[in-house]
Parts: C-alpha cells; sequence; structure tokens
C-alpha cells in the first residue's frame, strides 16, 4: 500500500507541476490528486 501511495503522488506532483499552467484541472494539488485518482478509474 505505501509503494502504490508513494508511486501514486509522485505522478500526482509530477502532472502538478507540469500541467498546472495550462490545464485547470491541476490548478492546486488537491484537485490535481482527485483528477489523477479519477483518470485512473478511467472516468
Amino acid at each position: 500500500m505505501m509503494a502504490f501511495l508513494f508511486c501514486f503522488f509522485t505522478f500526482v506532483t509530477m502532472f502538478f507541476m507540469l500541467l498546472n499552467m495550462y490545464l485547470f484541472s491541476f490548478h492546486n494539488f488537491t484537485v490535481a490528486v482527485e483528477t489523477c485518482f479519477s483518470m485512473m478509474l478511467g472516468e
């Protein structure tokens, strides 16, 4: 579980740092976590 959380938050941080100025879905870290979790579920 810890390995999953570490990898997940690493990807969230990467997407947040790369896309926060381009996409509204990544404008803050909390919304970026929700967006990445939705992407992981395929929604």
